[in-house]
């Protein structure tokens, strides 16, 4: 399979097992020319006839893309059916418009998005004050190994391809969760024992039990122990240690897995020269650890200067410039933004629909550190696809960035280059974006989600969109929240974990389809 690169129309490679004379890690291949079947799409979405779109690559099915005819939306007032939220096949293309009905706004298409990780409860790595570099007390770190007491959440980007899903993992209801990442197509989490379960979509073997079998319900990854916390990226998955060290395993085209090849694994190991990590955040196709000292370092991709410098991309942690006392990294799909001391934030990376919060919208992209305008009181900071929140130390939320399905809450479509306050949002302890949903863990242990939700992701029992927070159904102990794609996992003050939303790849772990509303995933 060939892809395009978070949207920016830059060609690369191919995956092996969907590619045609495809080898792993490679830049082109003109046996795979775009348009054609198991290739790219077309910058606008589009593939030779007879084909359809399906995330990026081309395939024989005509209904792959889905997408359908709009979403009903829901903004206080009588519900209208918009013209199309983004299709699950839409073009990556920043001026392109999504295939199969989906819409674009602010002149491009957003490409598919990546996944989140949330922990519940203080973990051993990280410390936890901001100004040591842990959770704040109000928000759960981004990218600390621990969280606060209400648990944290960090989002990822990445995209969605296709898989199928088997039936393998737990069934025994007896595991408790202490950390979620919901991704694109697969989820993941860590045991209360230090072990990792993940389930889902497995084509680049980000399931991490050495195959390439999906899952529809948890199986364990091989190797990994004494985890605290785990994250998930596009097609591959990390977890954090409790001395510090960090493994990752699934795809590595960019040199996501840190290990200094880019070469795939579908099992475990240490990304190079890492011991003193206290949180992980991952993107599209890179990386970010938050160290002990306060500094943070980036590996992977570089197309729109993700690692915070000039110059190609890295196989090995790299150090970003001019960034210090740093209390907690986030990494959305292409832009990572940084916490510091001061309850400051900076961002770095793609700037295409505002997501560096400085009012910039540069489609060359930011290389280093900017400070993101009028946020002086953060205490967290979370990022989605293409979209930042920051969690303020009155419990107040404001949210930047691509706002195609209202992502932000401010209750228009608008994309917003510098933050926004949340209406009538107040007592947030955590947050969540995902693609093109939000969600927040409140005071009271309950659930507040807003933006897309055609697949059910905001779990109101509804696949109608909202421009304003609505509750989540039947959920008032909850302590973590992570979101994905078009899914979202919570975990429950038992240990118990929630999932809800599509499950097309069998990412909401339940062994069912899809559900709008929470559902207990199998052996937790």
């Amino acid at each position: 399979m060939m892809r395009w690169v978070g949207g920016l129309g830059a060609l690369i490679g191919c995956v092996i097992g969907l590619g045609q004379g495809c080898s792993s890690g490679s830049n082109s291949d003109s046996s795979c020319p775009t348009g054609s079947e198991r290739c790219s799409c077309y910058p606008n979405g589009t593939c030779n006839d007879g084909l359809s779109c399906l995330s990026t690559h081309c395939v024989a099915d005509p209904n792959a893309s889905g997408g359908g005819g709009g979403e009903t939306q829901t903004s206080g007032g009588t519900p209208s059916t918009s013209g199309g939220s983004s299709s699950k096949g839409g073009s990556t293309s920043k001026g392109g418009s999504t295939s199969k009905g989906g819409s674009t706004s602010s002149g491009g298409s957003e490409a598919t998005e990546g996944g989140s990780g949330a922990q519940a409860g203080a973990a051993d790595a990280g410390d936890t004050s901001t100004g040591t570099g842990g959770t704040s007390a109000k928000g759960g770190a981004s990218s600390t190994g621990g969280t606060s007491a209400k648990g944290g959440a960090s989002s990822t980007g990445g995209a969605l391809s296709g898989g199928s899903t088997g039936t393998a993992g737990d069934t025994s209801g007896t595991l408790s969760a202490i950390a979620v990442a919901a991704g694109n197509g697969h989820s993941c989490a860590v045991v209360s024992d230090g072990t990792v379960r993940c389930w889902g979509q497995n084509y680049s073997g980000q399931l991490g039990d050495g195959t390439q079998n999906s899952s529809s319900t948890p199986i364990a990854v091989e190797g990994v122990s004494d985890a605290v916390s785990v994250v998930v990226g596009e097609f591959y998955s990390c977890a954090l240690q409790k001395a510090g060290t960090v493994q990752c395993w699934g795809e590595n085209m960019y040199g996501m897995l840190g290990n200094n090849t880019r070469n795939d694994s579908w099992r475990a190991g240490p990304v190079m020269g890492l011991s003193t990590a206290t949180g992980i955040s991952a993107g599209y196709n890179y990386l970010c650890a938050r160290l002990a000292d306060a500094s943070v370092q980036c590996w992977g991709d570089n197309t729109s200067y993700e690692l915070g410098r000039l110059g190609g991309g890295s196989p090995i942690p790299l150090t970003v410039a001019e960034l210090t006392n740093v209390s907690e990294f986030s990494a959305a799909a292409e832009t990572g933004c940084a916490l510091l001391a001061d309850h400051s934030l900076r961002c770095w990376g793609s700037a295409f629909f505002g997501a560096v919060g400085n009012g910039t919208t540069s489609s060359t992209g930011v290389y280093k550190p900017v400070t993101v305008t009028g946020i002086a009181n953060a205490v967290g900071i979370y990022g989605g696809y293409s979209h930042f929140c920051a969690l303020l130390a009155d419990s107040t939320v404001k949210c930047w960035g691509s706002n195609a399905d209202g992502q932000l809450g401010d209750q228009t479509q608008t994309n917003q280059p510098e933050p926004r306050v949340v209406p009538g949002l107040s007592g947030v302890t955590s947050l969540a974006p995902g693609f093109r949903h939000t969600c927040a863990l409140m005071s009271d242990h309950t659930l507040s989600c807003w933006g897309k939700n055609m697949n059910g992701q905001l779990g109101n029992g509804t696949t109608g969109r909202t421009l304003r927070p609505v509750a989540v159904d039947n959920i008032d102990n909850a302590v973590a929240i992570s979101a994905g794609r078009e899914h979202t996992c919570a975990i429950l003050d038992d240990g118990r974990l929630s999932c809800w939303g599509s499950n097309e790849y069998g990412q909401l772990g339940t062994g069912t389809g899809n559900t709008t509303e929470p559902t207990t995933v199998i052996g937790f």
